[in-house]
């Protein structure tokens, strides 16, 4: 999961990324209805705290079509993949 989070973020970012250090990931499931085919799934999600890698942390990012949110934050709400499955 870590790894998937990793190349998701970054290519959605443009941007070097890394896990959080010290941070948890957390599994959820929810039933949500399936795009592919309208039927209603048992999906499996995965909350990875994601960080821009420090040497980039100056780099704007205000162009980008992108939420950001305290992981407890995601941990209490609705989760939406950051990218298709």
């Amino acid at each position: 999961a870590e790894h998937a989070a990793l190349r998701a973020a970054a290519e959605v970012l443009q941007l070097p990324v890394r896990v959080v250090a010290g941070q948890t990931s957390r599994t959820m499931r929810t039933l949500q209805l399936s795009d592919s085919d309208g039927q209603i799934k048992d999906y499996h999600f995965t909350v990875v705290h994601i960080e821009v890698h420090p040497d980039f942390a100056a780099t704007s990012i205000s162009d980008r079509p992108v939420i950001f949110a305290p992981i407890d934050q995601l941990q209490a709400g609705e989760y939406q993949p950051i990218s298709p499955p």
